[in-house]
């Protein structure tokens, strides 16, 4: 691997791979908790505390391990390439004299598609709101560099979500019986449910989960990362961390010592989820801002300095090679955290400890490295991102790539 990847396929190489790489991050912090992306009733945390994991101490630097680098770690990466991702593209649209506008919402229409249908086989989709907020994206795209930096600041401080914490403080209200059924409705349909209660409970969850999205302010937080990965896109951030000899060097070691003190920091005030403090409340949505904001710069980094040890090559071919597939990566995991994990399937749920869940998921996806070599032998795209593309362009290019005469 070159020492400075200077050109543009390289700089697409650790683009590739910053998206693979997360999808590492992505699948351990799901399959840490047997792929439960929903509420638990108090009941499960009882359980959960009986685990196997749980019985042992030196399981106490697991959750220290996983609060500090991959818990709501992985999905700020991967939003913020989504987001860099958009703004390569529209460049793409802009060189070859297309309607922007018109290939993005063909783009984003295909793309809510196939997070509805995810949707209804995992709630934890993210998919469709990916897709929902490619439409507000379009015009903001327009504000000019300093602008969309500074709007995409205010949203990653989530002061929707904060105001609505502060907002049921001052309500009394921090948990209710209907959030206490949705649980107790969720773990059956885990541990004892069939296909067809999995996608009822899905589908009628979907109105309540926009709705968590938009209160919580998860969805403006969100929007920001994409917005942040555009400006990032414009001023050539990577590329310059790609070019530099040092600088790079003081963002990874900053990043990686800021996460710890955070996490440190975070141990200590020992905010309970359910406080009723308004400057708790303040003080802990704070630390969440920069956690997610050191996370990306600690683990793009942290790629760009992977891609420059040589003997590390080939595995940093293998991740970016699956970065090229990521969003067929992405519903591959799903598809295997339910056959592993709910009734559907083997049922672990709840049976596993955390330290076997983490071992299983770094096999899973050993082996996705391994598939997404053997599939780009024989074909130029995911199979899904070849649909997403012919949706995009209303045609489809040749999956099957052409044989060497």
């Amino acid at each position: 691997m070159s020492q400075h990847l200077n050109n543009p396929s390289q700089r697409l190489d650790v683009v590739d791979a910053l998206r693979g790489f997360a999808l590492l991050g992505i699948l351990l912090v799901h399959i840490n908790h047997w792929y439960a992306a929903g509420p638990l009733p108090d009941m499960a945390h009882q359980i959960k505390s009986m685990a196997p994991a749980d019985t042992v101490r030196p399981f106490v630097f697991t959750e220290f391990f996983n609060s500090c680098f991959i818990t709501s770690k992985f999905y700020p990466l991967f939003t913020s390439i989504f987001g860099f991702s958009f703004y390569l593209q529209k460049v793409g649209f802009w060189k070859k004299s297309l309607n922007i506008e018109l290939h993005f919402l063909r783009r984003a229409l295909v793309l809510f598609l196939f997070g509805f249908l995810h949707q209804l086989l995992w709630m934890g989709d993210i998919l469709m709101v990916y897709a929902i907020l490619m439409v507000p994206l379009l015009f903001l795209r327009r504000l000019n560099t300093r602008m969309l930096f500074l709007v995409g600041i205010v949203l990653l401080f989530n002061i929707p979500g904060m105001l609505y914490e502060l907002y049921q403080i001052s309500q009394g209200v921090r948990h209710n019986l209907e959030e206490e059924k949705l649980a107790m409705n969720f773990f059956y349909v885990i541990s004892e449910g069939k296909l067809s209660d999995i996608v009822y409970f899905d589908y009628y969850i979907l109105a309540g989960k926009v709705k968590y999205q938009i209160l919580t302010g998860r969805l403006f937080l969100t929007l920001g990362f994409f917005m942040m990965g555009i400006v990032a896109g414009r001023k050539c951030w990577i590329q310059q961390l790609i070019n530099s000899k040092t600088k790079v060097y003081y963002v990874f070691v900053g990043a990686f010592l800021g996460l710890i003190a955070l996490q440190l920091l975070s141990n200590y005030l020992n905010y309970d989820d359910m406080t009723t403090s308004k400057h708790e409340v303040i003080i802990g949505n704070l630390i969440m801002v920069f956690q997610t904001i050191g996370s990306v710069a600690f683990y793009s980094t942290f790629i760009i300095v992977f891609s420059r040890i040589a003997a590390l090559g080939s595995l940093f071919g293998a991740i970016a090679t699956l970065g090229r597939m990521a969003l067929t990566a992405y519903v591959m995991q799903t598809a295997i955290g339910l056959l592993l994990f709910y009734h559907i399937g083997f049922g672990l749920f709840m049976k596993t400890s955390q330290l076997m869940n983490i071992a299983m998921g770094v096999g899973i996806y050993a082996v996705q490295l391994v598939l997404a070599q053997l599939w780009f032998k024989y074909f130029n795209y995911g199979p899904m991102e070849w649909l997403l593309r012919g949706g995009t362009f209303l045609s489809f290019q040749p999956l099957l790539k052409a044989k060497s005469k």
